[in-house]
């Protein structure tokens, strides 16, 4: 089930304070003060009605059709259901906001390869590389460039 998410705790406990969510969500000069709620909106997947997130989704606009979405699953909930939860995610912001937005897009820092098969098998394609764009523990890199149109989520 998803709900929106308007605690800054409880999206700081998934993304600030587990260790191997915050590895792979900042990147060099990231500011962990930052009100995150700031940064979009919050979607939660849930077991229950009001219950503890397992899974976060963080989508903005990005122009005037596009959206800009990012998936966060800590590892604990990883596995069985994985896909479902993204596919949530991803249906729930088609089905609210329907004639607003055409297109999911998403970049991928290139060393997160299980984080670019996870958005593939979410039916994201490869639009491009961004080269030379991130810098994660002083090393500059590249990120994929990868969209799905909203008629493509199933």
């Amino acid at each position: 089930m998803i709900e929106v998410c308007h605690s800054e705790e409880e999206i700081r406990r998934i993304i600030i304070e587990d260790p191997e969510m915050l590895n792979r969500s900042k990147c060099d000069g990231f500011n962990p003060d930052v009100k995150l709620l700031d940064k979009g909106i919050w979607l939660k997947w849930v077991d229950h009605e009001g219950g503890e997130a397992k899974a976060l989704c963080a989508f903005k606009a990005d122009s005037a059709y596009i959206v800009d979405i990012h998936i966060h699953i800590p590892k604990e909930f990883r596995g069985a259901g994985t896909l479902d939860k993204g596919r949530d995610f991803l249906r729930w912001v088609v089905n609210n906001n329907r004639g607003l937005f055409l297109k999911f897009t998403t970049r991928i820092p290139v060393i997160h390869r299980d984080v670019i098969w996870y958005a593939m098998k979410l039916g994201f394609k490869k639009e491009g590389l961004n080269r030379l764009s991130v810098v994660k523990g002083g090393v500059l890199m590249d990120m994929v460039m990868m969209g799905l149109t909203f008629g493509e989520v199933q």
